[in-house]
């Protein structure tokens, strides 16, 4: 009691006499921990919509502003202002490299006194913020109705950028992002007082920017583990297939572990990636592939450490791109492997099956959906391999003539978990009996196409198939489309799927003759009867559409 009392007195003597206003607290008052989450706050808040706001509030305070500073390690360096980008596109014309003939004129004039304005705003932010240590040089805004077309010339951006450059050398940057002229520019000393870990350059302009890139490859290249180099495509242009030159000025990339190119490759130029990036263990190509390029790469000797490969081939693919995989792939052991190909491709160029049976393991995440579809016999010599029990995730297209033979192959990959299945354009559930569904011990099933027309029953059908498959009791994802599903019949399946935690099931047609209202009532019966019935399992939003 005697404690009690000491305490009510204690507490009783804190409180301000009546009358005195509380003491002030401002943001000044915060310890610095609390400053930088507010900060923050207002620099991911800005990110979006350009920050204005965000800074001037940042500025109500000296310590705010000052831990807002250190808070920066990432920035984004335009050019060009948004209004600048309204007024290209409104046709108002710039001032064009003529404009330099008198450039005592052009710095007095609205155009250059606004560079000069965006440049001292630069060069006064990086004095402050010490921590940036990523920097994107991308000279475009973006605008709703897409890309906006670029001035005539660009002598505006390099002009900025020549006046900014030498303050970004200065910074120990880990990573940098340019685009356009914001990879023309990087010729010259390096762009980082530290070496660089990350450096991606995209929208290349071949015939502008060969000399900055060998020189910011040959400066920092030897430090690099993850490279992009992505150009601007223009079917017009013939291709110089500079990356052989390019990757060669790096003297040797031996930290390089991710590379990614959206550039033409030939036979050269592929021999000088697996000379100069050895230790490459992921490569993401979105080219075409050419006669000698799978040669050059050929496993394993050639990028022994390879486990992640990805490949998209474009219109000018070699005729034979399935001999090309066949000599990339033979006795390799990925880790994953995703190919495809633009659909003006044939599909009969793009056999996949004997470049993998050629591999010495399966991938364990095997996605090849946009090659050739896969009948009967290609998935039966694919699972009968002595290597498929390495494969635990799979994407591939059905053949419009596979049938149950086709599901009970897949059925025989013993450590699948992960199946993504594109049904043929007009699958027939009985053909394939996907009431009898033979996968047994999937986590996740994503079965494309049993939407289609004149199938309405496939859906339901394989819902009965895989809650009477070896998959009940182990499957947590479910991915299906059809019409909505009636209670009386998929309520008994969906409950035996015991580990089912998510179910996205898409209704994406209107049935002929039905309005969007009604389709839409039956899918709200759909949803009333699955939450009363599966309080747990979590649903993804219903879309639908007139067919």
């Amino acid at each position: 009691m005697a404690s009690n009392a000491m305490l009510d007195t204690t507490m009783e003597d804190s409180r301000l006499p009546d009358g005195v206003p509380l003491p002030t607290v401002t943001l000044e008052d915060l310890p610095d921990e609390i400053l930088e989450l507010i900060a923050r706050a207002c620099h991911a808040a800005a990110r979006p919509r350009g920050g204005g706001v965000a800074w001037a509030l940042l500025a109500t305070s000296r310590r705010l502003r000052d831990v807002a500073y250190e808070a920066v390690t990432s920035i984004s360096v335009r050019s060009r202002s948004a209004a600048d980008e309204c007024a290209a596109v409104g046709h108002r014309a710039s001032p064009g490299v003529g404009a330099l003939a008198n450039p005592l004129a052009f710095f007095l004039s609205p155009s250059g006194a606004a560079l000069q304005a965006r440049v001292r705003g630069v060069h006064q932010f990086l004095a402050r913020a010490r921590r940036v240590r990523e920097v994107t040089l991308h000279p475009n805004e973006e605008h709703d109705g897409g890309w906006l077309p670029d001035p005539e010339d660009w002598f505006l951006d390099v002009l900025f950028y020549a006046l900014v450059l030498p303050e970004l050398r200065r910074l120990p940057l880990t990573s940098l992002s340019a685009a356009g002229v914001g990879v023309a520019v990087l010729g010259g000393p390096p762009v980082s007082a530290a070496p660089l870990r990350k450096l991606v350059l995209e929208d290349i302009e071949e015939d502008r920017v060969d000399v900055a890139i060998v020189s910011v490859l040959g400066h920092h290249g030897g430090a690099l583990e993850e490279l992009t180099l992505a150009r601007t495509t223009r079917e017009d242009e013939d291709t110089n297939y500079m990356i052989g030159a390019w990757l060669a000025a790096s003297a040797g990339m031996p930290r390089l572990r991710t590379l990614e190119l959206h550039v033409e490759m030939d036979a050269a130029g592929a021999a000088s990636l697996a000379c100069h990036c050895p230790g490459l263990t992921r490569l993401s190509v979105n080219a075409a592939l050419f006669d000698g390029v799978a040669t050059a790469l050929r496993g394993p000797r050639r990028l022994p450490a390879l486990a992640h490969l990805e490949w998209a081939f474009y219109e000018r693919s070699t005729w034979g791109v399935g001999t090309e995989l066949r000599r990339m792939l033979a006795g390799r052991a990925l880790t994953s492997l995703t190919l495809s190909a633009v659909p003006t491709i044939p599909r009969d160029r793009l056999d996949v099956l004997p470049a993998l049976l050629k591999t010495a393991a399966l991938p364990a995440e095997l996605d090849v959906s946009g090659m050739a579809p896969l009948d009967d016999a290609a998935l039966a010599a694919l699972s009968a391999a002595g290597h498929a029990g390495s494969l635990q995730r799979l994407d591939c297209t059905l053949s419009a003539g596979a049938t149950a033979a086709a599901l009970r192959a897949l059925g025989r990959f013993t450590g699948l978990i992960d199946l993504t299945l594109r049904l043929p354009a007009a699958p027939d559930a009985a053909t394939l009996r996907l009431s009898e569904w033979p996968v047994g011990g999937l986590t996740r099933l994503h079965v494309v196409g049993t939407d289609a027309v004149g199938c309405p029953a496939a859906a339901q059908a394989l819902l009965v198939g895989v809650a009477a498959s070896g998959s009940r009791s182990t499957l947590r994802g479910l991915f299906l489309s059809g019409p909505p599903l009636v209670e009386a019949v998929a309520a008994a399946p969906l409950a035996a799927l015991t580990a089912l935690r998510c179910l996205y099931y898409g209704v994406p047609y209107a049935s002929k003759g039905e309005t969007v209202e009604a389709l839409h009532a039956r899918r709200e019966v759909m949803n009333a009867w699955i939450r009363r019935r599966l309080p747990d399992l979590r649903t993804r939003p219903l879309a639908s559409r007139r067919r």
